[in-house]
């Protein structure tokens, strides 16, 4: 921006990049720059650079204000389909989409997707395709059409492969071993899970390859395999605790404990104290609840009855206070 202070569609578009490069660590740039880009884009009457800030704009607005960015969506794909940039098209129906997908418009957001999704097989655009398909998928899972989901990841996958993306088919991969998962067909979520976690390695992408670990090891525990589900939640821990992950590591060692737990180890009450520990510096309630609970069981397995109670009482006390519906 410096060496280019000439007030052309040059400026434009660096203050759109400059404005995007901003996005991931400061959505209050991008916001501002964005609508600099707008107004000199306006005075220019160049329509391309002014729909790309409106879509700059509704981007850095999503989380405060999703109406609001759907509006400034809906404005940017008006302008590109005005003067026919498919590009800016297809990108500004999947935000529109997007937007009714966190709001919990699925049926709405899957028409939106799908015409994003036309749009860039006409433009033999395979990494734009991978992710619209991904968030095709998405709504289609959350919409429980399961099946519909795994055959729009595996499309995506197959787009993104090919595109080179290699974040977008771990998250192909991860998403399809969580479906394989809930359905208990776990060779085929091992063998994606894997898939992912092999990625996410090569990406050296420290939390990612934690959440991987644990998702494997929850697995290996459902299926009562407890060396294999000790041995990636060890690797949690080990990750997690070089990395200062404090939450996963908390989780990380609650699963330690509750393997413990299933073989009898009388260590199982050590990894649940320094996960209790932990859950409690972090005030994450939900988690300290669960490892409150989890002690409990283990002093009522080991007949100590009373203080199972202590732990129990604690676990509702704290449910109670936040709201928490509790079970009887």
């Amino acid at each position: 921006l410096n060496n280019h202070k000439t007030r052309d569609t040059t400026r434009v578009n660096i203050l759109n990049e400059v404005a995007y490069e901003a996005y991931f660590s400061n959505k209050e740039k991008t916001r501002l720059y964005a609508k600099e880009s707008f107004k000199l884009a306006k005075e220019l009457g160049f329509e391309k650079g002014r729909a790309e800030s409106l879509w700059l704009q509704g981007m850095a607005s999503m989380e405060i204000d999703p109406n609001g960015s759907l509006t400034l969506f809906e404005s940017a794909l008006a302008i590109a389909e005005k003067i026919n940039n498919k590009q800016g098209s297809g990108k500004y129906t999947n935000a529109v989409g997007t937007v009714f997908g966190v709001t919990g418009r699925d049926s709405i957001a899957i028409i939106y997707f799908q015409k994003a999704i036309d749009i860039a097989k006409e433009l033999n655009d395979s990494q734009e395709l991978g992710k619209y398909l991904i968030n095709i998928s998405h709504a289609y899972n959350r919409m429980g059409r399961v099946e519909m989901a795994l055959g729009g990841y595996k499309e995506a996958l197959q787009a993104l492969l090919k595109a080179g993306d290699k974040n977008g088919a771990a998250i192909c991969y991860n998403s399809m071993g969580n479906i394989y998962t809930t359905q208990g067909n776990y060779p085929l979520a091992l063998e994606c899970l894997h898939n992912g976690l092999k990625i996410r390695e090569e990406m050296q992408e420290i939390k990612a390859v934690s959440k991987s670990l644990v998702s494997i090891g929850s697995i290996y525990f459902t299926q009562k395999n407890y060396e294999k589900a000790l041995e990636y939640n060890q690797k949690v821990i080990e990750i997690a605790g070089n990395a200062g992950d404090k939450h996963t590591l908390a989780g990380g060692l609650l699963n330690i404990g509750l393997i413990y737990m299933q073989t009898n180890n009388e260590q199982a009450m050590e990894y649940l104290q320094k996960a209790l520990v932990i859950s409690k510096d972090l005030k994450i309630l939900p988690l300290q609840i669960n490892i409150l609970l989890n002690t409990g069981l283990f002093y009522y397995k080991h007949s100590e009855k009373q203080k199972a109670l202590e732990f129990y009482q604690e676990a509702l006390s704290l449910s109670e206070e936040n709201g928490m519906k509790s079970s009887e």
